[in-house]
C-alpha cells in the first residue's frame, strides 16, 4: 500500500531485533514477501520513522542494529516535549475540537497547565478520551488524570460499584473497556485484543 508513497514506522526504537532484520532487508532489497507467500513483491517508497528512544544508546546496549540505524538515519527533526512547546495550548484546543469538545471549564485549563505530560501527545489524547468517557454533560468539567482520580487507580478500579441506572450491562461493559484502555495506556488495538472485541467497539464505548 505504501508503494510510491510514504511508509511511516512509529516507535521504531521499540522494534524487536528479529523484526529490525526484516525491515533492513526490505530497505536493502526494495522488495518483500506477503505472509505465507513465495513471490517477491517490488516496492519503492519513502521512509518516515519516529521514536522517543535514543537510538545511539540502544545501539550501545545492543538492542538496536547499527546497520539499520545508518540505513534510516537521514534528515532528522527533533520535537520538544509537550510541556516545553510554545504552542502546547493550541495543541490541546485542537485535540479537544477533534473529539467534538467545544466547551470546557476553567478547571480543565488549570489541570492541563499543571500536569507534566511526560507521555506527550499520546498521553494527552489518552486522557482526553478517558475524560470524555466520564463526562456527564456537553461541557468537559475536568480531566481524569491518574494522580487526581482514584477511579483510575488499579487497586480501586477493579472493584467498581454500580447503583441506579449504572447497573445495566452497557454501563458495566463501558467501565470494563475504560479500565483495560487505561491499563494499556490508551492503546486501542491492545485493548481490543485483550477484550476480544473490534477496535470499532472500543471506540463506541469510550465515546458514548
Amino acid at each position: 500500500m505504501a508503494d510510491r508513497g510514504i511508509l511511516f514506522l512509529d516507535e521504531i526504537g521499540d522494534l524487536a531485533l528479529h523484526l529490525q532484520v526484516k525491515i533492513l532487508r526490505v530497505l536493502q532489497d526494495q522488495q518483500f514477501y506477503r505472509v505465507g507467500g513465495r513471490k517477491p513483491i517490488k516496492s519503492a517508497f519513502k521512509l518516515l520513522c519516529a521514536t522517543h528512544q535514543d537510538l545511539k544508546t540502544k545501539i550501545a546496549q545492543q538492542s538496536f542494529r547499527s546497520d539499520l540505524y545508518y540505513r534510516i538515519c537521514g534528515f532528522q527533526v527533533y520535537l520538544e516535549p509537550l510541556r516545553l512547546r510554545q504552542d502546547k495550548q493550541d495543541i490541546f484546543y485542537k485535540i479537544l475540537h477533534q473529539f467534538g469538545i467545544l466547551e470546557w471549564s476553567a478547571q480543565v485549563e488549570q489541570q492541563f497547565k499543571a500536569h507534566a505530560w511526560s507521555g506527550n501527545i499520546r498521553e494527552l489524547i489518552h486522557i482526553v478520551r478517558l475524560s470524555i468517557a466520564f463526562k456527564e454533560s456537553e461541557v468537559l468539567n475536568q480531566l481524569y488524570l491518574p494522580e487526581s482520580q482514584p477511579l483510575l487507580r488499579p487497586h480501586t478500579i477493579n472493584q467498581p460499584t454500580f447503583d441506579g441506572e449504572n447497573k445495566n450491562l452497557n454501563a458495566m461493559t463501558k467501565h470494563m473497556v475504560i479500565q483495560v484502555l487505561n491499563e494499556e495506556n490508551g492503546n486501542i488495538a491492545r485493548t481490543a485484543k485483550r477484550l476480544n472485541i473490534s477496535r470499532t467497539t472500543v471506540y463506541k464505548y469510550i465515546s458514548s
